[in-house]
C-alpha cells in the first residue's frame, strides 16, 4: 500500500511538473505556479527542478522574494546533484533574483 501512493505521488507530481512547463514556456506564469506547487506538494522530497522552474514563474509574476525562497530550496534540495547546468542555471537566477531586490 505504502508503495503504491508513493508510485501515485509520483505520478501526479510528473504531470504537474510537465504542466507547469507547458505553461512556464507560454509565460503563463500564473498557471505554471499553480501546476509547479501542486507538484512539489504531492511528494515527500521536492524536485530541485520544479523548484527552480516555480521560482522563474514567481520571477515572471514579478514575486521576487517568493522566487528568491524558491531558488534557495531548489539549491539546498540539490544536494550532490550531477546535473550542472541545473546547478549553474539556479545559482544565476539566485544572482539576478539578489541584484533585482529580492530579500529572503
Amino acid at each position: 500500500a505504502d508503495d503504491l501512493a508513493k508510485y501515485r505521488a509520483d505520478l501526479v507530481a510528473i504531470a504537474h511538473a510537465a504542466e507547469g512547463n507547458i505553461e512556464l514556456l507560454r509565460k503563463n506564469y500564473m498557471g505554471a505556479e499553480k501546476h509547479f506547487q501542486a507538484a512539489i506538494s504531492a511528494k515527500e522530497q521536492p524536485d530541485p527542478l520544479v523548484l527552480y522552474r516555480l521560482a522563474l514563474a514567481q520571477h515572471g509574476l514579478k514575486r521576487l522574494d517568493d522566487a528568491l525562497t524558491n531558488v534557495n530550496k531548489a539549491i539546498a534540495a540539490m544536494g550532490s546533484t550531477r546535473d550542472l547546468v541545473l546547478q549553474e542555471r539556479t545559482k544565476q537566477e539566485r544572482s539576478t533574483l539578489i541584484k533585482a531586490g529580492a530579500k529572503s
